[in-house]
């Protein structure tokens, strides 16, 4: 199917402030990956949102058994410089849920947080916001995009936040099992796992991943960039059956990723080809900052939209 309507583009980065690629686990981030996208922001005239886990940077001990990210003070001087290429938004206390990555709602097991807990974890990131000097933020990305309607979505909207960007639906995920077994592969790659439906509270837009893992410190490569293509196109009907469940091609307000993500050698040649790709494709427009990544997408055509209802079979160009 041709596509005739360019699709927007645009990066929002999360685990803002971890110590290292999972949390406590795992390689340490080094300062330099937030260098790293800056140097992108400047080079395409680009303000790039990074969403902080607050724990990680309550430089005041509120929480107590989270040691903070040893440079936080550093990083702060250095967001609050250059706040006209990177944006301070928001992405949870802990980014965990037990033993999960989750925060608020796990929408595997379809079980959450109380909305007493919600508040009281809400009401400390409120806080450490209140002991930085800083406002709470207008954009926030639950951790592993787990959040409760109506519940979660209206205490952040009590604390200012405007705008929720998360996944609009979790695939079901396939197993090698599923490939011998037509019917449950059918159902893997023709219907989703969860949705979510609109926000009553904020202003909901929808990413995607583009297929690069949290723990890539140093992406980098023909294969990764050809990979991370496929997310973003709309390629063969067998890619977005596997992709992203959908026959159609559709358009997101943005597409994710992770601070470790920007932190090794080979990351800023990584990106800075990407988004020179995108700049110069006629079936992307880059979007430069937050606000015109919202306006391009709203501008666009219900049929092109991940809308609350939608479904693998009713979405995407026409």
């Amino acid at each position: 199917m041709k596509q005739s309507t360019p699709l927007p583009f645009f990066l929002v980065v999360d685990d803002g402030a971890f110590p290292k690629v999972h949390g406590h686990h795992g390689q340490p981030i080094p300062f330099s990956a937030y260098e790293t996208i800056l140097r992108l922001a400047e080079k395409f005239n680009m303000r790039i949102p990074i969403c902080f886990t607050m724990g990680y940077l309550d430089l005041g001990r509120r929480c107590g058994d989270i040691e903070p990210l040893s440079y936080g003070t550093k990083l702060l001087k250095f967001i609050e410089k250059h706040e006209d290429r990177i944006e301070f938004a928001e992405h949870g206390l802990y980014h965990r849920f037990g033993n999960t990555t989750f925060e608020y709602f796990n929408d595997h097991s379809q079980e959450g947080l109380g909305e007493a807990e919600q508040k009281q974890k809400i009401t400390t990131i409120k806080n450490i916001f209140k002991d930085l000097g800083r406002e709470f933020p207008t954009l926030q990305v639950p951790p592993a995009h787990g959040w409760q309607p109506g519940v979660t979505d209206r205490l952040y909207a009590q604390v200012g936040v405007k705008d929720i960007v998360s996944y609009r639906f979790r695939k079901h995920i396939l197993r090698p099992l599923d490939l011998v077994r037509p019917k449950r592969l059918l159902k893997a790659l023709s219907s989703y796992a969860y949705i979510w439906p609109d926000s009553q509270h904020l202003n909901f837009f929808p990413r995607v991943s583009m297929g690069i893992l949290a723990n890539d410190i140093n992406p980098h490569g023909g294969f990764l960039a050809a990979k991370v293509k496929r997310y973003i196109l709309p390629g063969p009907y067998i890619f977005r059956r596997l992709l992203h469940r959908t026959p159609q091609p559709f358009a997101v307000h943005s597409y994710m990723t992770h601070i470790a993500n920007f932190a090794g050698p080979d990351a800023f040649e990584f990106w800075a080809g990407l988004l020179s790709y995108v700049q110069n494709s006629d079936r992307l427009v880059l979007a430069h900052d937050h606000k015109e990544a919202k306006a391009l997408y709203q501008a666009l055509p219900d049929s092109l939209k991940l809308l609350s209802g939608s479904s693998p079979a009713n979405v995407g160009l026409t």
